[in-house]
């Protein structure tokens, strides 16, 4: 399901973006569930070393039969000029 608006948040700078499927990936483990990746956004790291970086669910969809959906499996970094 799609649509969550979530915010991801590193050392004070922050953006909001709704999830949207901008690729999806047959997963093999589970082939009734594709993987769905979803472009956040950029954000820039300021400082190199440990930095704390935060995921907030802001408004989570409620699927057809009246259940929650939003099964988060990994956040991608890639340098700006690597996309």
């Amino acid at each position: 399901m799609l649509d969550h608006e979530l915010k991801v948040t590193c050392e004070g700078e922050a953006i909001d973006f709704t999830v949207k499927e901008d690729s999806r990936e047959f997963n093999p483990r589970s082939p009734y569930w594709y993987k769905i990746h979803s472009d956040g956004g950029t954000i820039e790291i300021k400082n190199t070393g440990v930095n704390e970086i935060t995921l907030d669910p802001v408004a989570i969809n409620v699927s057809k039969d009246g259940k929650y959906g939003f099964t988060f499996r990994e956040l991608r970094l890639i340098p700006v000029g690597e996309k």
